[in-house]
């Protein structure tokens, strides 16, 4: 089955890394650079697997990450970090994902969605 990915990240680079990486391995993968965007597109599309920056211009990402895993709760979550981010999960939350920390290897996100 073909998975339907959602990038979002301020970092258009590595967005657009991801997309082509995943592109090529047959995957549908839509790109967002804020929260806003991400949350229109998860709504027109509920991805399979979302990419989620952890610092955006609008934003947390764990604050979006803890909303859409009770909306799209077969969703699988990675955010994406360069920041020394506080540990997971946030009190009082049963948020489960993965946290990887920038910069990661393509190898890496393959196996985190695997």
């Amino acid at each position: 089955m073909k998975k339907n990915l959602l990038v979002i990240d301020d970092d258009i680079d590595g967005s657009m890394l991801i997309k082509a990486h995943y592109t090529k391995k047959n995957c549908d993968v839509t790109t967002a650079g804020t929260l806003k965007e991400g949350i229109d597109k998860m709504n027109e599309n509920p991805p399979d697997v979302l990419f989620l920056d952890h610092n955006l211009p609008d934003g947390l990402g764990w604050a979006l990450a803890a909303k859409m895993q009770k909306t799209f709760p077969g969703m699988k979550i990675i955010l994406l970090t360069a920041f020394d981010a506080p540990p997971y999960p946030v009190s009082g939350t049963d948020m489960q994902f993965i946290r990887l920390e920038k910069p990661f290897t393509l190898d890496r996100l393959d196996e985190v969605i695997a």
